[in-house]
């Protein structure tokens, strides 16, 4: 098998953007709720900064686990900053727990929340609890949320669990904080040299999600734009990442170092290739 590894030197992070609907001039705010996809590994980065938009440019690290004390070398509880146009809350549901959790939320590094979050025999605060005898705990769910009052301004909201194992968290949410122009599209990708390579998500297609609710709203009539292109000529190539095909193609010309990027609709998921053409 050959080495790839070498390959990575000339790969370069994409910086997510916003992904706009086409023709919308609202001035509303929504909630931004981020589903997080970094699973069971090390909390690398901690500050997430959550722009004017609603977008979170290293928001592929948001951890969905929180590690308690037992697991100290994994843990980083990650912390927000975050800019509430008008008085809110932030919120955020927690599923799974392995032993005991405790939940505290800071904001503006002063305690707001603490919630223990037991586990054991019988009926108890938990929705479902089960021992587990190759590691003599207890594991179970709670499904449930808890919120804290935001005032207006620019904060700081730190998340930790300084309980024992770990507890997962389902959804971030922060009320009034997303751009209603936005579309439901969360990007992730990266450049190499001239190319770039995006995968595009719709927000709501979390499979959780769609068992409880269904398959979400396709996305239509979207845009984004891609800062720092180099000027040329582009193939664009739009692929189905279930058939592994390519949906459709187009010939771009860029200039003035920004590439103007219209989306097809997206019911699931969608790969994107920008090949710089020579």
């Amino acid at each position: 098998m050959e080495n790839l590894f070498y390959h990575s030197d000339n790969l370069q992070p994409f910086n997510p953007v916003p992904v706009f609907i086409q023709n919308s001039d609202n001035e509303e705010r929504g909630d931004l709720i981020h589903y997080p996809s970094k699973g069971w590994s090390a909390n690398i980065s901690e500050v997430f900064e959550i722009d004017e938009y609603g977008t979170i440019r290293n928001q592929s690290q948001i951890p969905a686990f929180l590690f308690g004390d037992e697991k100290k070398e994994m843990r980083n509880p990650p912390v927000f900053k975050v800019n509430f146009p008008e008085a809110g809350q932030f919120k955020l549901k927690i599923s799974n727990i392995s032993e005991n959790g405790f939940l505290r939320i800071s904001l503006d590094k002063q305690t707001v929340l603490e919630a223990a979050l037991p586990l054991g025999p019988g009926e108890g605060p938990w929705e479902t609890s089960t021992y587990n005898e190759d590691w003599d705990i207890y594991q179970g769910t709670y499904n449930k949320v808890y919120s804290v009052d935001i005032p207006a301004g620019e904060h700081i909201i730190k998340v930790e669990n300084t309980g024992t194992d770990w507890m997962m968290v389902e959804y971030y949410s922060f009320s009034g904080c997303r751009n209603a122009n936005l579309a439901d599209l969360t990007v992730q990708g990266f450049h190499h040299k001239d190319d770039t390579y995006l995968w595009i998500r719709n927000t709501a297609y979390f499979w959780k999600s769609v068992l409880e609710h269904g398959y979400p709203q396709v996305v239509k009539s979207s845009f984004m734009n891609l800062p720092d292109i180099s000027n040329g000529e582009y193939s664009i190539e739009f692929w189905d990442t279930y058939s592994g095909t390519v949906s459709s193609m187009k010939t771009v010309n860029v200039s003035s170092n920004n590439l103007k990027l219209d989306l097809p609709p997206v019911s699931k998921d969608a790969a994107i290739k920008i090949l710089k053409v020579n």
